[in-house]
């Protein structure tokens, strides 16, 4: 199904309580079907620990309201909080697949 409405993290811009308050409100439609609200945790600002801490907060929330989490960048913690997604920007995406052929490659 097509993505109705994505919450990307920001703290600077939105309260972590503000996005819960979201997330929760999206598992109580009735109407909501998987993808309509996707939360994209970004804050690539945080600490490692704190930016885990949060992973694993927002993973709580989305699995009980229903809806989709993705991690913006990181697919170790995406696959440590048992994420749906990763989002990767095209720069990143170049970076792994440069590890993953390693040095020798073209």
């Amino acid at each position: 199904p097509a993505l109705r409405v994505v919450q990307i993290t920001e703290r600077s811009t939105v309260p972590d309580a503000e996005v819960i308050a979201r997330i929760d409100r999206a598992g109580h439609t009735g109407r909501r079907r998987a993808g309509d609200f996707v939360v994209v945790l970004r804050d690539k600002g945080l600490a490692k620990v704190e930016r885990a801490r949060a992973a694993a907060h927002l993973r709580a929330a989305t699995r009980a309201a229903g809806c989709l989490l993705f991690v913006a960048g990181d697919i170790e913690l995406a696959r440590n909080v048992a994420a749906d997604g990763v989002h990767l920007a095209s720069d990143e995406v170049d970076r792994i697949a440069a590890a993953r052929l390693g040095p020798d490659a073209l």
